[in-house]
């Protein structure tokens, strides 16, 4: 296993579960979403896993995000989904 520390942006604005739209955002990236949507914060979370993609499962699952996204080189990846099953109570 492996340390991952990942930094991005999350939006909080309007579901019972997070939703992660980037991961190792450059930090002016990181400024200038946060700056032009007050439903935005910035994070950074370390993970422990065997690969990067699992990184990002590792992240969505402890953080209990209905999605991440890796927006790093203007790109826009989904890396991780909820399942439907999952936080439903």
């Amino acid at each position: 296993m492996k340390e991952y520390t990942m930094d991005g942006v999350w939006d909080d604005g309007g579901g019972l579960n997070v939703g992660y739209v980037g991961v190792g955002l450059s930090e002016a990236a990181i400024e200038g979403v946060v700056a032009g949507n007050r439903d935005y914060n910035a994070f950074t979370h370390t993970v422990e896993a065997e690969s990067e993609a699992d990184a990002y499962q590792a992240l969505g699952e402890e953080l209990d995000a209905d999605c991440v996204w890796d927006c790093r080189g203007g790109g826009r990846r989904r890396m991780h989904t909820m399942h439907e099953d999952e936080g439903v109570a």
